[in-house]
């Protein structure tokens, strides 16, 4: 499987762009890379560069390796549904909440 199915197959798809637009919440007037952020925020990460961020949220639920490595057993155990969603909740880059829908 390539990575991209796999991303596809753990979001639901249909598409790679619009299954992580729909799982980082992305909203209508940003980027990938600032849905993310946002995401990454609420998962707990320290605000900073982006990569960084990827790499401790990676890091903190347990995963080890490279970032790559990580990345794909991310994927892979949330196409298994093995961990859990985030919530609606939408924060800015400074880390405040500006929309929650339950």
């Amino acid at each position: 499987m390539q990575y991209n199915d796999l991303v596809v197959k753990a979001t639901g798809g249909p598409t790679y762009d619009d299954g992580l637009s729909n799982y980082y919440g992305r909203l209508w007037n940003e980027n990938m890379n600032d849905a993310e952020y946002r995401w990454l925020i609420f998962q707990g990460a320290t605000p900073g560069e982006l990569n960084d961020m990827r790499f401790e949220f990676l890091r903190s639920l347990g995963f080890s390796g490279t970032y790559l490595d990580m990345r794909w057993a991310f994927w892979t155990m949330e196409a298994a549904g093995i961990l859990l969603r985030h919530n609606d909740i939408f924060v800015t880059h400074d880390g405040e909440v500006v929309w929650h829908y339950p």
